[in-house]
């Protein structure tokens, strides 16, 4: 940027950088002729150039040449376009890539980190990382390696930098024990517990610094939290059968209606006039409608107990595996599981973002010119022919 043009009137020295770069979106030209006629203009497929880069083999899955130079059409049909660039071999090839060079990024890095302590220089481990992961997304296609960069750096300010802290301050097996949950001076937390173990007054909650459970969980019960899972799914059917019952029966003049309090059914109001219809005795499709709902509400509630004692016992199995970790089990979990694992997804999360943008782009390109003059012109006559023949149905010329 020029002295003058800084000095000049205009800015008169400002140096706020929005004044001199111009962050507007290009403007996107229409083309009448392709409104007109059809086709999509070439030099908006050629704008896409940085995916072509990096999907080679997509273009021409997607685009053949028209019937005119300089225009081209779509094989697919526009509302097709994101799909097909996320199926397509393209797409996978360049997640693998950016998956390995993230992980070869971070292996290169691991044994530095392996051996941080209390003498260690967090700004300087940044830097070394942060850099390298720069060059090495430099000659990837599409990816800018400053938007990458970003993602690591949003990450550790977030994140890693706080870890690190915990394990320069602590030492690693210390760093990752569970800590109990501030409470304020009025008997309230001030933080989410991570873990809540007993019930009742003997509940003790727990705050995870370094390692969330889900990570201790993941890697050594991967099994009970399948069965808390599946427990979940049968509870929430359970629930699902008993609404749709509910919603067919506690109805104005439906079987449930005598046990409805406004429109409501619980157990208890259900459970009562069970009983009143069992003494009067005048309704047999009631009282079987009465009993159903109670064995439902029943069914309900064995399974979330179910869901809750399952729960319980994976929270206490978890909370005793960290006194179990040893150092090497710390990091371990804390590199690979968590700061490894979080930086391949928000990386790969930045690629799938750029690609979600060029299938919408597709779409709208596809959309914007896909009605050409002569189609509307035949549609129009079309929609006089009928009226036509419905005006000649009614007898008027």
């Amino acid at each position: 940027m020029p002295l003058e043009e800084i000095a000049g009137a205009k800015n008169d020295y400002n140096l706020n950088l929005p004044r001199y770069v111009d962050s507007s979106e290009p403007e996107d030209l229409q083309d009448l002729h392709a409104h007109l006629h059809g086709g999509i203009p070439v030099r908006d497929v050629e704008a896409l150039s940085g995916y072509w880069d990096a999907f080679p083999q997509l273009r021409s899955t997607l685009f053949e040449q028209g019937q005119e130079h300089g225009y081209c059409e779509l094989r697919i049909e526009a509302r097709d376009a994101r799909q097909a660039v996320f199926t397509s071999p393209d797409f996978e090839t360049f997640g693998v890539r950016v998956e390995n060079l993230v992980k070869e990024w971070f292996a290169t890095h691991r044994s530095t980190l392996e051996v941080i302590n209390a003498d260690s220089v967090p700004n300087d481990l940044i830097v070394g990382v942060g850099e390298d992961l720069i060059a090495r997304f430099k000659g990837l296609p599409l990816l800018d390696p400053y938007a990458v960069y970003e993602q690591l750096m949003t990450y550790w300010h977030s994140t890693m930098h706080d870890d690190i802290f915990l394990v320069m301050n602590e030492g690693w097996h210390a760093a990752a024990q569970p800590r109990p949950t501030i409470v304020e001076k009025d008997g309230k937390l001030s933080e989410t517990p991570d873990l809540v173990i007993g019930s009742g007054r003997s509940t003790t909650k727990y705050k995870t610094d370094l390692l969330p459970p889900s990570l201790i969980v993941n890697r050594y019960f991967a099994e009970q939290q399948t069965e808390v899972e599946s427990l979940n799914a049968g509870a929430d059917e359970s629930s699902r059968l008993l609404e749709e019952y509910l919603e067919e029966h506690a109805i104005e003049e439906g079987l449930l209606a005598e046990a409805m309090e406004g429109d409501m059914v619980s157990k208890v109001l259900a459970q009562a006039r069970l009983k009143e219809a069992k003494r009067e005795g005048n309704d047999p499709d009631e009282v079987a409608a009465l009993e159903q709902v109670v064995r439902l509400y029943n069914v309900e509630a064995a399974a979330r107990r179910a869901v809750k004692e399952a729960q319980a016992t994976l929270d206490l199995v978890t909370l005793n595996q960290y006194d179990a970790l040893s150092d090497r089990d710390v990091r371990s979990l804390l590199l690979g599981d968590k700061w490894e694992a979080t930086v391949v997804s928000r990386i790969a999360n930045e690629a799938v973002s750029l690609t979600r943008a060029l299938g919408d782009r597709i779409e709208v390109l596809g959309e914007r010119y896909g009605e050409t003059l002569a189609g509307l012109d035949g549609q129009l006559k079309e929609f006089d022919r009928r009226l036509a023949l419905h005006l000649a149905s009614m007898g008027v010329k």
